[in-house]
């Protein structure tokens, strides 16, 4: 039996979840079934058309906490399609008229976007020590220069994606922390 793959290329980014909930739903539709997501990449199986709800959550585990999560989702019916950098992706068949969600209330939800920003805080000593080594010296190359210019950027973006998941947590909680 071949099986026909497809691959897409697009990009979401943390705080448009539930648009790339909606898009993998929406494509499920018409016969493409998710078999693996990767970074801005994702692997679809061409099959007959049926209508999957997808869900995503970020959760970071040991191993054996990770088997304990999975196993919760697969006993209220949700199958886990795959994980990307701490995303994990779940389907579920979807019977007429159903949205059936992973969070029950905003509050959860939020929850989900805070474990995101704990993430990346960890990671915040790095990028400052970053910028400390990358300071202006008196005598820089253009090279140095330019590495220097792509590292501030990226540290711009760090801050505004930071930005965007505590608006996001903002938007569902009505309260920023």
């Amino acid at each position: 039996m071949n099986v026909e793959t497809v691959k897409l290329r697009k990009w979401f980014w943390a705080w448009d979840d539930e648009k790339e909930e909606a898009w993998l739903t929406d494509l499920s539709a018409s016969g493409l079934h998710l078999l693996r997501p990767d970074v801005g990449i994702y692997a679809f199986k061409r099959g007959v058309q049926k209508r999957y709800i997808y869900r995503l959550d970020y959760q970071t585990h040991s191993k054996k906490d990770k088997e304990q999560y999975l196993n919760l989702f697969q006993d209220s019916g949700w199958e886990h399609v795959g994980e990307m950098n701490g995303w994990h992706y779940f389907r579920r068949e979807a019977a007429p008229g159903e949205e059936p969600q992973i969070y029950t209330d905003p509050a959860s939800k939020a929850e989900k976007y805070r474990r995101l920003i704990g993430f990346f805080l960890l990671l915040m000593p790095v990028y400052t020590s970053v910028m400390i080594t990358l300071s202006p010296r008196s005598t820089m190359s253009p090279a140095w220069a330019i590495i220097q210019a792509a590292i501030f950027i990226i540290v711009i973006l760090y801050f505004y994606f930071l930005y965007k998941l505590w608006m996001r947590i903002r938007q569902l909680t009505g309260k920023a922390w």
